[in-house]
């Protein structure tokens, strides 16, 4: 299993619990003083089936038939979403599964109300950009292209959702 924009491992507790002793887990993220504090939270626990490795996720050399990809409040920072997603997909495993959590603005808020959402969570790195290149709608559509059975939960108002998807049936691809 791979995380994408892993931070400091706050997901790894419940990855590893799925996984167990015998699976594989890497943490991919950009931040080398995030990793830092994912090394020591790995030391902590004992996991020797952990591997970190700093890389922006667009550029993350997948290893081959991988079985799930995650990533929490990452993938849509991410101005080329679709390609990391492009990506993904063509390292899963026949089966394998992408599985993102995200931020959304709803289309049927007002503007009002958008001005004073942006307002709260501005702080956490989304920016005016963020809001005028919609990265939900690219995602959608990108896992939309690349996998099936694509399923998308909305949660807390629409505000987030969950969106997540099967290697197609022709299993992995790899670029030539």
């Amino acid at each position: 299993m791979v995380e994408l924009g892993c931070g400091t491992g706050l997901n790894f507790e419940l990855l590893h619990e799925k996984i167990g002793p015998t699976g594989r887990l890497i943490g991919v993220d950009l931040t080398d003083a995030m990793l830092e504090v994912t090394h020591r939270r790995v030391v902590d626990k004992g996991w020797r089936n952990v591997e970190l490795v700093q890389n922006d996720a667009l550029d993350y050399d997948y290893p081959a038939a991988v079985n799930g990809i995650i990533s929490t409040f990452a993938l849509s920072l991410i101005p080329e979403c679709d390609l990391v997603i492009q990506r993904a997909a063509q390292a899963l495993a026949l089966g394998g599964r992408i599985t993102l959590l995200e931020l959304q603005m709803p289309n049927y808020w007002p503007d009002w109300l958008i001005s004073i959402a942006m307002a709260f969570i501005r702080p956490f790195t989304l920016s005016d950009e963020w809001l005028e290149r919609r990265p939900w709608h690219t995602i959608g559509r990108a896992m939309l292209d690349k996998l099936t059975d694509v399923n998308v939960e909305n949660r807390f108002f629409s505000t987030t959702y969950i969106i997540s998807g099967l290697q197609r049936a022709t299993g992995p691809k790899r670029p030539n």
